[in-house]
Formats: structure tokens, C-alpha cells, sequence
């Protein structure tokens, strides 16, 4: 209402209608009303940011004249491509291979079911509380689906949803079918680390027994032994095949480009080791938990590593600066303890 009132202000200015004055009145309340405005959705934004940093940075890279794109892909030739469609191809195919069902035992196996008859009593009873249970569950702060259904719509109705969805995943399990709908799904490649022309990378987290020790942190995987004699070496050998057969079992597939191996110790024999028919590369350092560890023990990388966390630290308040029209103390804070702080712990 004020922006109509504004253009009709100006338009009568210029045909003599009104005063200077009274337009520049109207500007001056139309941009506090703005400034409040926007001082109110950032607050908004720095209350929530804990939780959803991704509505954050969408109100950040809204106001940036650039947006970023998916640079070059290295595709399956060994070119680089710009192309969208030949991009978007080779992240299909990377996908593709890494859930491959013939990878898979039970895959193979489920030729020998198909005699099985299964009663109702086999199949899981899928009720109208568990449902709604879900439902509540959901993350409103998430993007929808391919079915153009938000998850803050699915929350508010799950009383009503609960019931048919139900309904559903019961005739799923009964009949073996899956919607079609369901196979969907909008696919993002994010880029972490190694190549950026590369578009493949795997995380894999692993339960297996083994005779060495192993640390499992998120999608990272340790396997640490000490190994002074041909026993131990062998000893380690027979951990790692362990873990390779238990990922062919679990049709799962470790991303061996990133599989290495860290020698510590001055007297380190330097011993090799292959994870399947790959032969593992030593590394000189390897990163634990977000410290850089060499094998030499020396810290000089890791300082180097908390410099730069410093720099990103920089960025952040650089983009709160320059993105946040609200420099209201309670704005800052929030921000800072969400954005900032973590980075420059980091470097303590």
C-alpha cells in the first residue's frame, strides 16, 4: 500500500499536483518501515540459525549480484565438460554405480524367495500413531520433495495424513510395490573435498570384528595397530580384508582413492598394504577428528590449518557486515554464536 501510495505521490509531483515535501515524507516512511522490515526477518533468521543455516544463507546469497554454478565435470571419456546436460549425466552415472542392486547379495538371493509365500503375520503392521508420530518428526526447515509437498505442511496435517499413509506403506509391504512417486528424488551434488572435477565421492561407516583397533566418527573410519613384527602386519592385513568383505556383503563400496595408509614412528618399517586388489598409498598426513596429524607428530600443518579457519572466521562476520542491514546487538550475538564461534574454537 505504501509503494502505491509512493508512485502515485511521485507521479503527481511531477504533474505539479503535490509538493517536494510531501514526497520526500513518504520516501523517509517507506524506507523506515523497510528498515524494520528487514531488521525483523533477520532477527527471525538469527533466532532460527542453530537449526536451519541453510535459510541464512539463502537470505545472504539472495542479495549477492554473482551465484555460483557447478564448475567443470570430468566426465566418463576423460574431458572436461560445461555442458549441463553432460554434467548432469555424469552424476547420474557415478550414482547409478554406487547403488548398483547387482552389487548386492540379496539381489542375487531373491530368486531363490520367489517361491516363498508370505502371510500376513510376516509383514510389519504399519498403524495410523507411528505414522502420525513421523509426521511430527519432520523438518520444516527442509526443502520439498519431487511431489511439490513441504514438510511444514505434512507437520501441520498429521493428523489428517497419518490415516491414508498408513494405508499406504501397508499396501506397500503387502503387494511388494512401490509408488512411483517414491523413487524420486531431487539429487544436489555438495562438494566436500578432492577434485572438484571428480564426481564421485563415498563415505562409508563400518561394524566389523577385527583384531586391531578401530574408531568410527560420523562417515570416517580408523583402523589402528601397532605394528614392530611380521605378525602385526599380518595381523592388520587380515583387518582389512575383513572390512572389505564386509562391505561387499553390505553392498556397500569403499571409495579406495581415499583409503591410505599413515606410518608413525622413526623406525617405521613402512609396510604394504592392500584393501581388495588395491594396493593402499601412504600418506604423510591424515586428518583425526578435524586435527591434522603427520608422521612425524610435527603440528606445523596443523597450525597452518587453524589460520585458515581464522580466515573463514573473517568471512562470515565480513558477510554478516556486509548481507545484514540489522547490526542490532542481539542479531550479532546470535549470529556469532552459531557462524563464528565454532571456527575460531577451533583454532584455540
Amino acid at each position: 500500500m505504501d509503494l502505491r501510495r509512493k508512485k502515485k505521490l511521485y507521479d503527481l509531483w511531477k504533474l505539479g499536483g503535490a509538493s517536494e515535501e510531501d514526497y520526500r515524507a513518504v520516501v523517509c516512511i517507506r524506507k523506515e518501515k523497510t528498515r524494520k522490515a528487514k531488521a525483523q526477518l533477520e532477527l527471525k533468521l538469527a533466532s532460527v540459525v542453530s537449526d536451519n543455516k541453510k535459510g541464512f544463507f539463502k537470505y545472504v546469497n539472495s542479495k549477492r549480484r554473482s551465484k555460483g554454478n557447478i564448475g567443470p565435470i570430468l566426465v566418463e571419456d576423460g574431458h572436461l565438460t560445461n555442458m549441463d546436460e553432460e554434467k548432469a549425466d555424469a552424476f547420474k552415472a557415478f550414482f547409478a554405480s554406487a547403488f548398483n542392486n547387482t552389487d548386492r547379495p540379496w539381489a542375487v538371493q531373491s530368486a531363490e524367495l520367489e517361491d516363498y509365500k508370505c502371510g500376513n503375520s510376516d509383514f510389519p503392521f504399519v498403524d495410523t500413531e507411528f505414522m502420525r508420530d513421523q509426521l511430527y518428526q519432520l523438518n520444516v526447515h527442509k526443502s520439498m520433495g519431487p511431489d511439490g509437498i513441504h514438510p511444514r505442511v505434512l507437520k501441520e496435517l498429521a493428523d489428517v495424513m497419518a490415516g491414508p499413509l498408513s494405508m499406504i506403506y501397508q499396501r506397500s509391504w503387502e503387494s511388494g510395490e512401490v509408488p512411483a512417486d517414491w523413487k524420486l528424488a531431487n539429487v544436489i551434488p555438495v562438494y566436500k573435498k578432492g577434485m572438484r572435477e571428480d564426481p564421485g565421492t563415498t563415505n562409508l561407516d563400518l561394524d566389523a570384528r577385527v583384531e586391531r583397533t578401530i574408531s568410527k566418527f560420523a562417515d570416517d573410519t580408523k583402523l589402528v595397530g601397532s605394528v614392530d613384527s611380521l605378525e602385526g602386519q599380518e595381523a592388520l592385513q587380515r583387518d582389512l580384508d575383513r572390512s572389505e568383505h564386509w562391505a561387499i556383503i553390505n553392498g556397500m563400496k569403499f571409495n579406495k582413492l581415499k583409503c591410505q595408509i599413515l606410518h608413525l614412528g622413526r623406525s617405521n618399517a613402512g609396510h604394504k598394504y592392500k584393501l581388495g586388489e588395491k594396493w593402499l598409498e601412504s600418506s604423510p598426513a591424515e586428518r583425526d577428528l578435524g586435527v591434522l596429524v603427520d608422521s612425524r607428530l610435527n603440528r606445523s600443518q596443523q597450525c597452518a590449518l587453524a589460520a585458515k579457519r581464522a580466515k573463514r572466521a573473517n568471512r562470515i562476520l565480513g558477510c554478516i557486515k556486509h548481507h545484514i542491514t540489522s547490526q542490532s546487538k542481539e542479531v550479532i550475538i546470535l549470529l556469532h554464536s552459531a557462524l563464528v564461534q565454532s571456527h575460531l574454537e577451533y583454532c584455540v
